[in-house]
């Protein structure tokens, strides 16, 4: 091939070459037009949606299921007097609730017939404006929350109790089914019934008063009518703090009778 010939070859490869490429880019144009034009259609799309939820968002009041359970809590407390922090929360997922006013109210409807315990099922009913906009039956868990005795070892039973003994905790006290003694009690009057183990927590089953007169004590009973007193020995059958009445039994005569303690000496006798 000669040389002019070579120079041709090469002008006309050229001029092939840029054609193509032309094609080929405006081919590519042509392909992503339509990609973008789905863009800003969607870019459009999502604009509507949050101008929808902003404009449904200024119109209505949502009421979420912890709203509703701590309306419930509340009226409970109200209800059944309840004593310390009362929470509940649903058994099953429970759907919040569009109104369109935040003016709503909730009525409880169906009630446990024994008060509340750890589970139950009630009823309720919610009001916008004064007018029912659904009743609803569900499941509730509920936990009550107070203030009690913690024993920080292990006690022994019959062992009066001190101060070191104990220390003050919160606790869940639905699930325990105890009755559980207060933080206002003065446990130093208090000994223990059965053993009480590290963390336990007190209860009126393990504690009694530390009685004036135990069980097996010799005492004087003493009868009084007017001016006439009479005395004689006695032992007590029970045990008692003042003011309560126990049997105590006549050793002289060996009969048992009722007396009411007076003090850890005396039980007196009336007539």
């Amino acid at each position: 091939m000669t040389g002019s010939k070579i120079v041709l070859f090469c002008l006309l490869t050229s001029v092939i070459f840029i054609r193509c490429e032309r094609a080929t880019g405006e081919g590519l144009d042509a392909l992503l037009r339509p990609l973008e034009m789905k863009s800003e259609e969607a870019v459009k799309i999502t604009e509507r949606k949050e101008i929808t939820e902003e404009k449904k968002g200024a119109n209505t009041y949502t009421i979420t299921a912890k709203e509703i359970c701590e309306e419930l809590a509340r009226l409970f407390k109200l209800k059944y007097e309840i004593d310390g922090q009362l929470t509940l929360s649903f058994l099953r997922p429970f759907s919040d609730i569009d109104l369109k006013s935040m003016d709503w109210s909730l009525e409880i409807k169906d009630v446990p017939t024994n008060g509340l315990a750890s589970s139950n099922m009630i009823s309720f009913l919610i009001k916008e404006k004064g007018v029912e906009v659904g009743q609803w039956r569900v499941g509730i868990r509920c936990e009550l929350w107070k203030e009690a005795f913690v024993a920080r070892y292990a006690i022994a039973r019959g062992k009066p109790i001190k101060e070191s003994d104990f220390k003050g905790r919160l606790v869940e006290v639905m699930s325990l089914r105890k009755n559980i003694v207060p933080p206002s009690t003065d446990l130093k009057l208090f000994e223990t019934t059965q053993s009480i183990p590290a963390d336990g927590i007190f209860s009126w089953d393990e504690i009694t008063k530390i009685p004036d007169v135990r069980n097996g004590e010799v005492v004087e009973i003493v009868a009084e009518e007017g001016l006439m007193r009479l005395a004689t020995k006695g032992m007590a059958l029970e045990n008692g703090c003042k003011g309560d009445f126990i049997p105590v039994r006549n050793i002289q005569s060996g009969k048992n009778i009722q007396g009411q303690v007076v003090d850890e000496k005396t039980i007196k006798i009336h007539f």
